[in-house]
């Protein structure tokens, strides 16, 4: 017989603030006796969310990575076929 139930990740559990200014202090959270930690920037999915009056995505670390992965490439594939290289640049 199966149960219908909900379980929870609760020690890596956090907030993301959205409020026009943080002027004062927020008031601590718990949920089942854990603490919720407030945070300026979650990572969700490889994409970083800001908070503040709205939320805003800063994808400049994904755009890094892609950068970091491509000059890697170009790195070690001297005398590689340009068509070899554009299908590694496209994968």
């Amino acid at each position: 017989m199966l149960r219908d139930s909900l379980s929870l990740m609760l020690k890596n559990l956090i907030a993301l603030s959205l409020v026009e200014k943080r002027t004062s202090q927020i008031t601590p959270m718990s949920l089942c006796g854990n603490r919720v930690e407030w945070c300026e920037t979650i990572k969700y999915l490889g994409v970083y969310l800001q908070g503040g009056s709205s939320v805003r995505f800063d994808v400049s670390y994904a755009k890094r990575a892609f950068y970091a992965a491509c000059d890697a490439i170009f790195l070690h594939s001297s005398g590689v076929n340009e068509i070899a290289l554009l299908h590694l640049q496209e994968t």
